[in-house]
């Protein structure tokens, strides 16, 4: 709002007129009130002092001297004078007005809002503290009464764009989108070039999600404000929004061009860096918004997650947790912190950043998710099963909270279950390539392979670049004995990514069941050298070995991937079979035995130790052992073929016709013709005795 106290004479005509008459307290006061409206402070002051000399209790004269003092930031010299202005005549609306300012300008709202209601009790229809009310209304969030101050001022001046513009912000901070949009048209009817409704439009237009109408409003902004930094930091968040990362970076340089202190702009232009890859530019960007201002929480949280895509944990940990220290509220910082724990295998102390995260805001979805997620990483999947069913009774259309209570469904063994949620995440999106391969791999482990085929087949037709699709398929094409579809699907996967470990270790596997272990073991050193801490490659390398008989280099993998992973039972397992080959029994009965102690439902396992305690004439403890790997897997043929030949050594001919006629049927049951002709001869001379 802007005084309307506009002289009609000129500034020369009403210097003619102090020279014609210097005893002239008005002539004097008018042109006080003109060297006022141009912005020449000093002389008006001077005038109006001259005004006072002539006639001290001149009200607008020392209410102009207030203005004066207020402009300079002398509030409280502006108040004195103000005061000595009521004094004289308490119903002088812009002495009371002008007092309202001054007691705003040093945070007094309480006084503020008290003299302009004085101002308007004196006169109802003086817009200016109409429009002061509707501010601080608009700022303490009483929209109602923001409301109903703006219109006031619009019932007295129609004209006035600025209380269109403010009613819109009003309405817009009530949600009330198409309402606001209502009211700054009307402002730019008023005066079209009013930049900050355009602004104004743009914001509400992206917050709807209408990206086009969007643009118009900040290019128009930008138009008529060339310099409004915040217009091309928002304009290039909704390029951003559209996916059109370079155009967003434009606006963002632009911005900095403007403003380079801009912590905004600097995140922003990270963030962008950030989706194109460019990871490093994107550090740079957060680096200098920490720089700028270290105590932006999004920005220490914005390099905290590009370092932990780096690689360097520990620096991301350090830039959460000083995250955390500036603000211990941050439920974002929070959960990335879990995250970064998570990563490093510390899952005790992710779960702890996750719940405190919760305790914040106990309806965030995403932090439900990553709680449950290192659930299962513990195996603790009832709590898994919980957090996810919470995240899905807050969200239900969550897809990645479907996907993963299917996860851990499947891994606590209720594949039909995690069946259920795949489908619910492809019923939510039909194209979600992650709820795809999920399905098809709960499929693969019910092995019903060609409705798992179909299911990463219809991943690569949405994805054709999927490398777990490529991996998944190609398990499928292995597990159903199509070990060429298999290969060509990890090449596939790898050269989509060359340093994808997983594609590596199955190329190599399916190399193997070929028969073709140089191949194998050469896919094997690569995922080595890609990760040289991946004992799944280690262990996998060691099989290739132990096939090619090289039983030295084989316990060596086998014990790197046990130096890198003292839980991989498969590791303790092999390097067991290795000491069992070089005749080492003591030895393989020790890995066999920690392989248990890791998981006591290992049937291989068990089944080798039977093996090894029958070579050192440990006949009862064999037939434990055996018994145990058949009550793991009843269809473990061996295990019953050689209960039947223990029993016989112990002269229990019943036992052992009983369990040599189990592994027959199961052999032939299997297809395994060698193992039942074998078993048929030993049942003959069995029974022949």
């Amino acid at each position: 709002m802007k005084e309307d106290n506009n002289p009609q004479e000129g500034t020369l005509d009403l210097q003619m007129e102090v020279e014609k008459n210097p005893n002239d307290s008005n002539a004097h006061c008018k042109l006080g009130i003109a060297y006022f409206n141009e912005g020449r402070y000093d002389l008006a002051e001077k005038e109006m002092e001259l005004t006072l000399n002539l006639d001290e209790k001149n009200v607008k004269a020392l209410c102009y001297i207030g203005q004066i003092y207020l402009q300079r930031n002398q509030v409280e010299d502006a108040r004195k004078k103000l005061l000595e202005a009521i004094e004289i005549d308490s119903n002088s609306v812009e002495s009371r007005y002008h007092l309202g300012n001054a007691y705003a300008q040093i945070g007094e709202i309480g006084l503020a809002i008290k003299e302009w209601k004085k101002a308007i009790s004196i006169d109802e229809k003086y817009s200016q503290a109409h429009y002061m009310l509707g501010v601080i209304y608009l700022y303490q969030g009483k929209s109602d009464l923001a409301i109903k101050h703006y219109k006031e001022v619009i019932n007295i001046d129609p004209n006035d764009p600025f209380s269109y513009n403010n009613l819109g912000l009003v309405y817009a901070r009530e949600g009330k989108l198409d309402e606001a949009i209502d009211q700054w048209k009307k402002a730019i009817e008023i005066n079209p070039d009013y930049a900050q409704v355009y602004y104004n439009l743009g914001l509400v237009y992206a917050r709807a999600g209408n990206y086009e109408k969007a643009i118009e409003g900040y290019q128009k902004a930008i138009e008529l404000n060339p310099t409004d930094v915040y217009a091309h930091n928002n304009l290039g968040l909704v390029y951003a929004r559209l996916g059109q990362s370079e155009k967003s970076i434009d606006y963002y340089k632009k911005a900095l061009e403007l403003d380079s202190t801009d912590v905004y702009a600097h995140n922003n232009l990270g963030r962008a860096y950030d989706t194109l890859g460019k990871l490093d530019d994107a550090m740079l960007e957060y680096e200098k918004a920490v720089e700028l201002d270290p105590n932006d929480v999004y920005a220490r949280n914005n390099l905290g997650r590009a370092y932990a895509r780096k690689g360097r944990i520990d620096d991301a940990i350090q830039q959460f947790k000083t995250a955390i220290e500036i603000d211990s509220t941050d439920v974002y910082a929070h959960n990335n912190l879990g995250i970064a724990y998570a990563r490093i295998g510390d899952i005790e102390q992710a779960i702890q950043e996750y719940k405190t995260a919760l305790k914040l805001n106990p309806n965030d979805v995403y932090v439900h998710n990553n709680l449950g997620r290192s659930y299962v990483k513990i195996n603790k999947l009832g709590l898994a099963i919980k957090e996810f069913k919470k995240a899905i009774e807050i969200a239900p259309q969550d897809l990645y909270a479907h996907n993963n209570l299917g996860i851990a469904y499947s891994r606590a063994g209720k594949l039909d279950l995690a069946i259920e949620c795949y489908r619910k995440a492809l019923e939510i999106n039909p194209k979600d390539v992650y709820a795809h391969n999920n399905l098809g791999f709960a499929y693969t482990c019910q092995s019903r392979i060609e409705e798992a085929i179909e299911q990463f087949k219809e991943a690569l037709k949405i994805d054709p670049s999927d490398v777990y699709a490529h991996n998944n398929l190609g398990i499928a094409y292995a597990r159903s004995g199509k070990l060429d579809m298999a290969v060509e699907e990890y090449k596939k996967a790898i050269e989509i990514d060359p340093d994808d470990i997983y594609a590596h270790n199955n190329l190599g596997l399916a190399y193997t069941y070929q028969g073709n272990l140089e191949k194998a073991i050469e896919e094997y050193k690569k995922a080595i050298e890609i990760n040289e801490n991946d004992a799944y490659a280690h262990n996998n390398l060691g099989l290739a070995y132990t096939y090619l008989d090289k039983l030295d280099l084989a316990s060596e993998e086998y014990r790197k991937a046990i130096e890198i992973d003292p839980q991989d039972m498969y590791a303790h397992n092999n390097l067991g079979i290795v000491y069992a080959r070089k005749g080492q029994t003591e030895d393989a009965i020790e890995e066999w035995l920690k392989a248990i102690e890791i998981n006591p439902d290992y049937a291989e396992a068990h089944f080798n130790l039977g093996l090894s305690y029958t070579d050192i004439n440990k006949l009862d403890e064999a037939i434990v052992s055996y018994k145990k790997a058949i009550e793991l897997d009843q269809k473990l043929i061996q295990a019953y073929g050689n209960l039947g030949l223990l029993y016989e050594k112990k002269d229990n001919k019943e036992e052992s016709i009983q369990y040599l006629e189990t592994a027959f049927k199961l052999a032939e049951e299997q297809g395994n013709e060698n193992y039942a002709q074998n078993i048929t001869k030993e049942l003959e001379r069995i029974k022949g005795n």
